[in-house]
């Protein structure tokens, strides 16, 4: 649970992202919000999957919506068709939404119709936000989340363990696996020990390519 309301903060590269006070916590690096998703979600998760078509996400934490925004931009660059299906049980205020700026991407007014667009779509429901992007805002956590398909890559954004430590139990991962065709990319900005043990455990080939700016390694997995 969020707690309470979250609240804007600008990151290193001019990015905002969102802080829940009463957990203490972000939804992006202060590093970066544009950097991080950039260089773990998209160069490390989606552009693997560029010589396919058609391909299937599962992101686990819509929040400021900005890997969604990322993937329909990449998508369209690419020219593959995306299913994107994003849980998101806490959708945020849209007053913060129509505040947040993410560089050249809100500098953009297609961009910014977009990231609109994907914050007030009709939740369950999928759209048609662009040509190149399918998607669907799930109203649900992972746990609860009745899911029907087979996906080519999973975007984990979960709050840290620390923080929603529930959010990396084997079990929850487990779940996550099921999802997920066999060599399919599970994707992370964490790289917590006993997090990996449990990837392993569970059929995953693990990389650990750097995190943004030098700081901590990020979770790249292949389902075996």
């Amino acid at each position: 649970m969020l707690h309470s309301k979250p609240v804007l903060q600008l990151t290193e590269d001019g990015s905002h992202t969102l802080c829940i006070e009463s957990l203490n916590e972000t939804y992006h690096s202060y590093a970066g919000a544009l950097t991080e998703s950039i260089h773990v979600f998209i160069q490390k998760g989606f552009e693997v999957m560029k010589s396919q078509k058609e391909v299937s996400i599962l992101e686990v934490g819509f929040g400021t919506g900005l890997n969604a925004l990322l993937t329909l931009e990449q998508a369209k660059k690419n020219n593959q068709i995306v299913t994107y299906q994003s849980l998101e049980p806490y959708p945020i205020p849209l007053d913060l939404v129509a505040q947040l700026q993410f560089d050249y991407l809100t500098e953009e007014d297609e961009m910014k119709v977009y990231l609109n667009k994907l914050h007030t779509c009709s939740a369950n429901k999928q759209e048609a936000v662009s040509p190149f992007f399918n998607f669907t805002r799930i109203e649900s956590t992972l746990q609860d989340a009745e899911l029907d398909l087979v996906y080519d890559v999973v975007y984990f954004d979960a709050f840290a363990p620390k923080k929603q430590p529930e959010m990396w139990e084997i079990e929850t991962l487990q779940k996550c696996a099921q999802l997920l065709r066999k060599g399919g990319i599970f994707i992370t900005y964490c790289a917590n020990g006993q997090f990996k043990r449990n990837l392993r455990s569970l059929g995953f080939e693990l990389f650990n390519p750097p995190g943004i700016k030098g700081r901590r390694e990020i979770t790249q997995a292949i389902k075996l």
